[in-house]
């Protein structure tokens, strides 16, 4: 998987896209934005597999200095995740 910006690549890393073996689990996962200027609010609601990942940067773009080295020490993998992310309510 690669990420890139106008300016070219950031990182490309290597990622274990296989699914979770572990219980399903609730996930929560609240938002704020801006729509039309004014602050907004959703809390998204699901489930999801949760297990063991595995990831490894394998390019890394000189434009940003601060690199971890090496595999990533602990990844959560959830896949496959179902959410529900309803309207957003306006807050001010």
């Amino acid at each position: 998987m690669k990420v890139a910006d106008a300016e070219g690549l950031i990182a490309a890393v290597t990622v274990d896209r296989r699914p979770a073996s572990g219980p399903w689990c609730p996930v929560i996962g609240p938002g704020f934005g801006v729509l039309d200027g004014r602050l907004v609010f959703t809390l998204a609601t699901g489930r999801a597999k949760v297990g063991r990942a595995r990831m490894q940067v394998e390019e890394w773009s000189p434009r940003f200095p601060y690199r971890v080295s090496g595999p990533a020490s602990l990844c959560i993998a959830a896949n496959p995740l179902r959410m529900s992310v309803p309207a957003s309510v306006v807050l001010d």
